[in-house]
């Protein structure tokens, strides 16, 4: 974490994340990490409704207390997510948000302004400005967690639909069978290569009662065996069939993984990278890299969000 200096801005970014929720206050324009919570999701939002937005309220002030002035807030939240109405459109992964007009509630219990984006926009923003994708002017960011969730920024702007909104990219089909998706369609990329996707396939052979570290442990050393290596392959393609489709489409300078799968990529990398490959003059030679940010890409891009609403920039 790196030491505040004065003449730093602050601001809140939130990763409102479908299993884990980040908060972070970061100081601009260097993306200083000053104070960090992260904590179960399921566990703010338990009360549902409005009184979800005032626990959200209350563990934010706990994260900053003793810092300030905060100039403001930026939420990044599973999509669907509408920025001008500030609602959430997610009962499948975000249930106890959907439908509040969170921005304008979490404005009036903190007094402060307030602006949300879907996470996946947050995460890319966040690898753009501090992490592995600085420099560049045209990057992809992916994020391997509950489920997908794709942003592509081009010249500091998120790419976004004909109506404005964020194109849902881990819904695109990249089997024709598979698993039926909340979508609506089936072998949609989310259904087959989100984390999600990874831990069932896995969950005969993880050893019962571990937790995130333990497995990272257990996969290390049992990568190799048959079974496993079979799941890890089969994961590997679909990760790649996904992003051999969005790399053709919108040929980034780097595309960047994040999220809990993105920690295991050393091992499904080959499968990942055999099911991208195309023939020249076809080949997209950009790189492939895990972020540098790791799991509060998030909350620090979500930080960056927030900014655009305040008085001046950071």
């Amino acid at each position: 974490m790196k030491r505040r200096t004065g003449s730093q801005r602050l601001s809140i970014g939130v990763d409102l994340g479908g299993t884990g929720t980040r908060i972070a206050l970061v100081g601009h324009p260097d993306g200083t990490l000053v104070t960090s919570r992260a904590t179960a999701t399921a566990q703010i939002g338990a009360r549902g409704g409005h009184a979800a937005i005032a626990d959200l309220a209350d563990t934010i002030r706990q994260t900053i207390e003793g810092h300030g002035p905060v100039a403001c807030i930026g939420i990044g939240a599973s999509g669907p997510v509408n920025p001008a109405t500030g609602i959430i459109d997610n009962p499948h992964t975000l249930p106890w948000f959907t439908g509040i007009p969170i921005t304008g509630a979490l404005a009036q219990e903190l007094d402060l302004p307030v602006t949300i984006d879907n996470d996946a926009v947050a995460a890319g923003l966040g690898e753009y400005t501090y992490g592995a994708a600085a420099g560049t002017t045209r990057a992809l960011a992916v994020t391997l967690g509950t489920g997908i969730g794709v942003a592509l920024v081009d010249h500091g702007r998120p790419f976004r639909g004909g109506d404005g909104s964020h194109p849902e990219a881990g819904h695109i089909p990249i089997a024709d069978l598979g698993p039926p998706c909340y979508c609506g369609q089936r072998g949609c990329w989310e259904a087959l290569a989100s984390r999600t996707a990874l831990d069932q396939a896995l969950a005969p052979h993880w050893p019962a009662n571990t937790d995130t570290a333990a497995r990272r442990a257990w996969l290390t050393r049992h990568a190799a065996e048959p079974a496993v290596a079979d799941v890890l392959a089969r994961y590997g393609r679909h990760v790649g069939a996904g992003l051999a489709s969005l790399q053709a489409v919108y040929q980034p300078q780097v595309t960047v993984l994040g999220g809990a799968a993105a920690e295991y990529l050393c091992h499904y990398a080959p499968a990942m990278e055999k099911a991208m490959h195309r023939n020249p003059p076809f080949t997209h030679a950009a790189p492939t890299v895990i972020g540098k940010l790791g799991d509060w890409a998030g909350a620090i891009g979500a930080s960056l969000l927030a900014t655009v609403t305040c008085s001046s920039p950071p």
